[in-house]
């Protein structure tokens, strides 16, 4: 349910706001993200702090009905996008909506169009032009991410342990003081990087430096302080930096009528990413820690190099821009469909 919720969610926000902010208002979704990890975090701790542990897990689930309400409540009159009613052919829906409230993003009630990101299909994501490097591109891109954060993030603790102290206390005290930092990383880089700076330039510089970090790891995992820095540039630049690019950068590269099924595809790559890095760097790590740290260094590296020769920057660029260079970069035939 939360992989269907994600891709829907950061649509609509999309849609739903000026360029100006769109993607400092996109990119501090993942502030909260880490927040909801935060809070889940004291609640476990509450839980086993008040009922006896064999039955906290009972009352930690039973937990997260609040959310849920939470957003039902919060969510009950919001509209669907006057984008996407325009792009279904739903003119006058789509005026309604426009009507009532002023105006949505980039589109204006006085100058909407009818045919705004209309008649592209789901195919057509997968036709040569810039829509399937797009696709292809940000799901790479999310897949590695999510590869890289899931097997540093998840095992920062275990993997401390082994290389610096005995203590597991201490190991996860380091981690719970690294996703404070993640929140303030996501902080800044959304309040004031994003939209000044531009999506490329907060998705490249922090990919490479991550990429060297972990090779100043993996060479030098016997010194606790190369170490320790390494981790912590490595969480807060993937968790803190990069991840909010993504849920801005992914939204804004695909016309309306098939962002929410490219966003459901990337958003699908990332999630497969994660699986594989918490089911194979505790296998890559036990084996080799040198080559694990090289691997997802080498990964890092792909990152940079792909988003550099295919990624375009979308800062402070209207969706309707957006989407008018869509049609040309189509094949003949998806051309003549669209038409």
């Amino acid at each position: 349910a939360i992989g269907a919720d994600m891709p829907t969610s950061f649509a609509i926000v999309t849609e739903f706001v000026p360029k100006r902010n769109r993607g400092m208002l996109l990119a501090v979704g993942n502030g909260f993200w880490i927040g909801g990890a935060v809070v889940g975090g004291l609640v476990s701790l509450a839980a086993f702090a008040i009922v006896p542990p064999v039955e906290a897990w009972r009352w930690i689930l039973f937990s997260a009905i609040v959310p849920c309400v939470l957003v039902l409540v919060l969510r009950r009159n919001v509209p669907e996008t006057p984008r996407w009613l325009l792009a279904q052919g739903r003119d006058d829906e789509g005026a309604e909506v426009l009507r009532e409230t002023g105006h949505i993003g980039d589109v204006r009630a006085e100058t909407a169009t009818p045919r705004v990101g209309r008649g592209l299909r789901f195919a057509d994501l997968f036709q040569k032009g810039r829509l399937r490097t797009s696709l292809i591109t940000m799901s790479l891109f999310w897949a590695i991410i999510n590869f890289i954060g899931s097997g540093i993030l998840l095992y920062t603790p275990t993997v401390i342990k082994t290389l610096l102290t005995p203590s597991a206390f201490t190991a996860i005290e380091f981690g719970v003081v690294i996703n404070a930092l993640v929140v303030v990383a996501n902080i800044v880089s959304s309040l004031w990087v994003i939209e000044r700076f531009g999506r490329r330039v907060l998705a490249i510089l922090p990919s490479a430096i991550i990429g060297l970090s972990l090779v100043a790891v993996a060479l030098a995992s016997h010194n606790p302080y190369v170490v320790l820095i390494g981790f912590a540039l490595t969480t807060i630049l993937n968790s803190g930096l990069i991840v909010g690019t993504y849920y801005s950068w992914g939204s804004e590269l695909f016309p309306t009528s098939v962002r929410g099924r490219a966003l459901g595809i990337s958003n699908a790559a990332g999630k497969f990413g994660s699986l594989l890095g918490v089911l194979q760097f505790p296998i890559l790590f036990a084996m080799s820690p040198t080559w694990s740290f090289l691997l997802l260094a080498a990964l890092a590296f792909v990152d940079v190099i792909m988003l550099f020769l295919l990624a375009p920057e979308t800062r402070a660029v209207s969706l309707d821009e957006l989407e008018a260079a869509v049609p040309e970069q189509l094949p003949p035939a998806a051309r003549v469909a669209q038409r």
